[in-house]
C-alpha cells in the first residue's frame, strides 16, 4: 500500500517543454515559492515572455523582482501552449 504525501510535505513542480523536463522539490512554502521562480527563469529564459499585455506587463516585472505569486501566475498563463506544461505532484511514499 502506498502513502501519497500532502500538504506540506514533499510538493514536486515538473516543467515538461521542448528543452526537456525540469523537476524542483519543494517541502516547505518558501521552497515552493523558489521553486516558481526558479521555473519562470527558465521560461523566461527561452524569450517566451516578449509579448506581454495588459496586467502581464506588471506581473512579469513582478515576478523579475521576485514575486513568486506572479511568476506562477504567469507560468498558468502558458498551459495552452503545446511544448510546455507545468504539473504540480506530491511524492508517494511505498
Amino acid at each position: 500500500m502506498s502513502t501519497n504525501i500532502k500538504g506540506t510535505d514533499i510538493k514536486i513542480l515538473i516543467l515538461k517543454g521542448k528543452h526537456g523536463d525540469v523537476l524542483v522539490a519543494a517541502r516547505d512554502p518558501e521552497e515552493e515559492a523558489r521553486a516558481w521562480l526558479y521555473l519562470f527563469k527558465i521560461v523566461d529564459s527561452w524569450m517566451c515572455y516578449v509579448d506581454l499585455e495588459g496586467d502581464e506587463v506588471d506581473a512579469y516585472k513582478r515576478a523579475k523582482e521576485g514575486d513568486s505569486q506572479a511568476a506562477e501566475w504567469l507560468l498558468g498563463l502558458r498551459e495552452d501552449y503545446e511544448y510546455e506544461e507545468i504539473n504540480v505532484d506530491y511524492v508517494t511514499i511505498p
